[in-house]
């Protein structure tokens, strides 16, 4: 996927004792479950609707081409700072 709330894939591979590997892109973040337990469970809803949109622009991008994300929970989703936007999706 080349999107820009898909974390960025490297290489993927297979190790001589047949264990699989993935290189990403590193993410100088934090996850959304941090996050939300640093805000005590919740967001006001105007960040959690620019967090949902985000995610939904992402998920919607992988379907489109035929990728189901099966694990898709807050610990898998990433919030960086991108510019201004304090909350950008990776």
């Amino acid at each position: 996927l080349q999107h820009p709330h898909v974390v960025d894939v490297h290489l993927v591979g297979e190790l001589p004792d047949r264990s699989l590997y993935i290189v990403m892109e590193y993410l100088d973040g934090s996850s959304l479950a941090s996050a939300l337990a640093a805000a005590g469970g919740a967001f006001p809803m105007p960040r959690a609707l620019g967090i949902t949109l985000q995610m939904a622009d992402a998920v919607g991008e992988g379907h489109a081409l035929g990728i189901v994300h099966r694990d898709l929970k807050p610990e898998n989703v990433m919030l960086v700072r991108r510019a201004d936007v304090a909350d950008w999706v990776k």
